[in-house]
């Protein structure tokens, strides 16, 4: 964003985030939660095209809000006197009144998830896993972790969900909120363009990636959206008008209405759901 560097992970190794970056996260949630920041789209007929501005709102607002507005547009290097900001896509910007966002990919999101899942040091040094997320100094700004997720050889005794896989058991803290959220059973999103504030920001408008561990028998309903991927990433679950789906099954559903998703009675399922208002680029049919 503007020249910082979120934490980023993969074949490449691991880099920590520039302690600046977590600056303006943390700050733009405050104010957020203030009310005095937005996002607008900007319709240009003249180029039929849309363009996405970030707004600070012109109306009188608490002087810790105001100190937390100025280090904002400090630490991002814009116009401390202007209050609107064109969102680009990119890394870096040349002018004092643009944001330059570069998103992560749906593969990239992953990655960074699993950094957060705490593994043996030779699953590292053996090239099973990428490295884990790096712990910055105590004294750096830091993000908190997207997720918490332990492993031991041991099964937990008070854990929220426990998964056995490869010998070693994974499980969610029972008392850890922020990580159980996404395994209580419901859809949670994972990658957002319609501002969700626990979803990682993407510049694509209005849509969404939903994630979801679905307990056995569990029905959720699929997002009411013109275009709809549907992904069964583990277990099996009934699709209401399209039937049974397994593990590996995808469907794709064009302005077919907010339909019912019920997990399988025995081994329940889990879910990946994008949700979309532009036509997947595919000469594949939808469902």
């Amino acid at each position: 964003m503007n020249g910082l560097s979120n934490s980023r992970g993969g074949s490449q190794g691991r880099q920590a985030a520039d302690p600046e970056f977590a600056m303006v996260v943390k700050s733009l949630r405050r104010i957020q939660a203030s009310g005095a920041v937005g996002l607008r789209v900007d319709v240009d007929k003249d180029k039929k095209g849309e363009g996405l501005v970030m707004f600070f709102a012109t109306k009188k607002v608490p002087p810790e809000i105001q100190e937390e507005r100025d280090a904002v547009k400090r630490l991002l290097g814009l116009n401390p006197e202007k209050t609107e900001f064109q969102v680009i896509y990119g890394a870096v910007s040349d002018r004092d009144d643009v944001v330059a966002i570069r998103t992560r990919s749906g593969f990239q999101i992953l990655i960074e998830l699993a950094s957060y899942v705490q593994i043996p040091e030779e699953y590292e040094k053996e090239k099973r896993a990428y490295p884990h997320a790096v712990i910055p100094p105590g004294d750096q700004e830091v993000l908190p972790p997207l997720i918490r997720i332990a492993s031991d050889v041991f099964r937990p005794t008070d854990a929220f969900a426990t998964v056995h896989y490869n010998g070693r058991w994974y499980w969610i803290e029972n008392r850890d909120l922020a990580s159980s959220e996404l395994a209580k059973g419901g859809l949670v999103p994972i990658a957002s363009g319609r501002g969700h504030s626990t979803a990682i920001t993407i510049k694509q408008k209005n849509a969404v990636l939903w994630g979801g561990r679905l307990k056995p028998g569990v029905s959720v309903q699929v997002p009411d959206a013109p275009f709809v991927h549907l992904f069964i990433a583990k277990g099996s679950a009934d699709l209401e008008d399209a039937g049974v789906l397994q593990s590996g099954d995808a469907v794709r559903l064009i302005a077919a209405g907010a339909q019912r998703l019920t997990a399988d009675i025995q081994s329940g399922a889990e879910v990946l759901i994008w949700e979309t208002n532009q036509e997947f680029r595919s000469s594949e049919r939808g469902s």
